[in-house]
């Protein structure tokens, strides 16, 4: 009986780790890493040429999967806590991508920001697209 109580603790606090996963997702990188930037794009033309706009892709996915790999399966699942400061992860995680990279969702938001210059047919780097003009 205790046994059973201890498993539905722990399955009631996965979800709920999960939960608060996707609520931040939801908010920080969606809007930092997605809207914002497609807010700022004003209209401007896309690359014409699908041989500049696959690396762009690719980038997003890349950028994507990092994310998603480093918030669920590290944070959530083996850290037992959230990518949000306000709810870290309960143990320090250092399987996956953290055994080599210290922040691996600083790569996936690299990844993405490189993304917009190579989707708006511009050889340079991300920080041109704060600038106007």
């Amino acid at each position: 009986m205790r046994y059973r109580i201890q498993e539905t603790v722990v399955q009631s606090s996965r979800m709920r780790t999960f939960l608060e996963t996707v609520i931040f997702t939801i908010f920080v990188p969606c809007t930092v890493a997605g809207y914002i930037p497609w807010r700022l794009h004003d209209g401007r033309p896309y690359a014409s040429s699908a041989w500049i706009l696959l690396p762009a892709v690719l980038l997003i996915i890349l950028g994507t999967a990092i994310y998603l790999h480093t918030a669920f399966w590290g944070f959530a699942l083996h850290g037992g806590g959230t990518p949000a400061p306000i709810a870290p992860t309960q143990k320090l995680v250092v399987v996956g991508l953290h055994r080599y990279v210290r922040n691996p969702m600083y790569l996936a938001y690299s990844a993405s920001s490189w993304a917009r210059p190579c989707s708006l047919n511009r050889a340079t780097s991300p920080s041109t697209l704060s600038s106007s003009g």
